[in-house]
């Protein structure tokens, strides 16, 4: 898993300068860095800081991998590239609290639950958050980026490229039980990282020679249980990710 501080270190930097190929490097591919941006919910904010951190060091990347959280930051960053972005995201990240977003009171919340027999909060406030802090489609960005979803109706992953920026970031992140299937046409989405949370298969069909790849899905493994219904249905998530994102790392 990437760590900023690793990330700041002047010899990552001339690793990294060491390998770009030269001008005169003739029939030789040429480098392409694919940043790939996992989920893990709330913690989709701390990509933030590893993101800043490797664009101070001159680490660009060439195109982008998002999943889940990692969606919206992926798209944030194909469709600008630079320190600027990392800052409105850092706002965006730190203001979603206040946003009127989600409704909490836990009445309603209950009643949702009743009423709509899957889900506390309504997918539709995903697209919405997009939509306000995105752009609307994929061929405004200036980066290409792959955005992982889990097709619920074709039991299957779904890889979005165009279309619909706000629905794609919506669909990729529909977190089963917290909200319901984002639905597009005639078909039901949900979170990515249900199919793949670390989409490095997708990096390399963009053309990746090297992969960056941050991966938020896990915590603490020696943190002691929560006991609680809600605490161990999230840590039991969390230990299925990560051992899912060690697989596709080997």
């Amino acid at each position: 898993m990437a760590e900023t501080g690793f990330w700041r270190s002047p010899s990552m930097l001339s690793w990294w300068r060491r390998r770009r190929p030269s001008s005169s490097q003739t029939g030789e591919r040429a480098r392409r860095l694919v940043f790939v941006l996992g989920g893990g919910g709330s913690r989709g904010a701390c990509s933030v800081g590893v993101l800043k951190a490797l664009l101070e060091a001159g680490i660009k990347p060439d195109g982008l991998v998002g999943c889940s959280s990692g969606a919206f930051n992926a798209v944030a960053l194909a469709a600008k590239p630079d320190l600027e972005t990392i800052e409105q995201l850092a706002h965006v990240w730190g203001s979603i609290r206040n946003r009127d977003l989600f409704d909490r009171n836990p009445l309603r919340m209950a009643y949702r639950y009743m009423r709509s027999r899957n889900s506390f909060f309504d997918s539709r406030y995903l697209r919405t958050l997009a939509a306000m802090n995105l752009p609307a489609t994929f061929d405004q960005l200036t980066l290409p980026c792959a955005v992982i979803a889990t097709n619920l109706t074709r039991a299957r992953k779904e890889i979005f490229t165009t279309g619909s920026v706000p629905d794609a970031v919506a669909a990729s992140s529909a977190i089963p039980g917290l909200f319901n299937p984002y639905r597009i046409g005639n078909e039901e989405f949900v979170d990515g990282a249900v199919a793949e949370n670390v989409g490095l298969a997708e990096a390399i069909q963009l053309g990746a020679t090297h992969i960056v790849a941050i991966d938020n899905s896990t915590s603490n493994p020696r943190r002691p249980p929560n006991h609680t219904l809600t605490g161990i249905l999230a840590q039991s998530i969390q230990i299925m990710l990560g051992q899912r994102t060690l697989e596709e790392y080997q």
